[in-house]
């Protein structure tokens, strides 16, 4: 396990081109990135954020996925304010979820946190749906935000799920949740739409190679950094990159074609 300094973090943050007034969505597994010297387990979180804020200031937007599944896994039901982050992902996203100061999104499955200058134009408002018009992931999209993935691969670039809403994937479809959600006891809506993967027909996703494919196109930044790698891109031009490929292949995503057959819908 190798030693890093708050000061090699921000220094290979500044190398990937994180800057001033950048909205960035961050996933990470800080786990992975070994053991900041100096650091206790208590100033850890701390250290990240304040190393992300310092680096995007006043006029930037640090998002995290705040997702709560055991809202369709064990229906429960999601409270904006008082459910927690889904333990999948990570002892950062709970940290700026909790932020007095932080913005979460209403849909449980694909909720977004966000603090600083554009926290609430991206998590604010009341949309049950989970992608697509007014969803936080389409107006991160329109403010061409930058991913940022500490410590993991692009396995985990949840933007993706996006672009595949966009094209109108045929393995993945809108399911009606008929369980409520609340903000802070108050019911804001009886049920929620999300984008989900059909479970029953054999779906394989590929996500463990965007890495190389985005990092051969130049369009993933990797830096070094303790004992993990930081890595970074721009969601504009990877919805390009891959948008010309759907279109020759609508199931590039996917390990193999999902098991739909003829008495199925949608009809392949």
């Amino acid at each position: 396990m190798e030693y890093y300094t708050k000061g090699t973090l921000i220094q290979a943050l500044h190398n990937l081109g994180l800057g001033k007034g950048d909205t960035v969505i961050v996933h990470s597994n800080l786990a992975l990135m070994g053991i900041i010297e100096n650091y206790s387990r208590e100033k850890l979180l701390d250290t990240y954020y304040t190393a992300l804020t310092d680096i995007i200031g006043d006029e930037g937007t640090l998002c995290v996925p705040s997702y709560f599944w055991e809202y369709a896994t064990k229906k429960i039901p999601f409270d904006i304010k008082l459910s927690p982050v889904s333990a999948q992902f990570g002892i950062f996203s709970q940290y700026v979820t909790s932020m007095k100061n932080s913005v979460r999104s209403c849909n449980p499955i694909f909720a977004v946190a966000a603090v600083g200058k554009n926290a609430e134009y991206i998590c604010g408002g009341r949309n049950r749906f989970s992608h697509g018009l007014d969803s936080p992931w389409e107006r991160m999209y329109k403010l061409n935000a930058k991913v940022l993935l500490i410590g993991i691969g692009c396995a985990y670039l949840s933007f993706l799920h996006y672009l595949e809403y966009q094209v109108g994937v045929t393995y993945r479809y809108n399911k009606q949740f008929n369980i409520p959600v609340y903000d802070d006891g108050k019911k804001v809506f009886d049920y929620t739409i999300s984008f989900v993967t059909y479970l029953n027909k054999n779906v394989i996703k590929g996500g463990d190679r965007r890495t190389a494919e985005l990092y051969d196109a130049g369009l993933l930044k990797r830096q070094q950094c303790g004992s993990g790698l930081l890595s970074i891109c721009q969601v504009h031009p990877v919805f390009e990159f891959y948008k010309s490929k759907f279109y020759d292949n609508p199931f590039c995503f996917l390990k193999q074609l999902p098991s739909f057959s003829e008495d199925d819908y949608p009809l392949i």
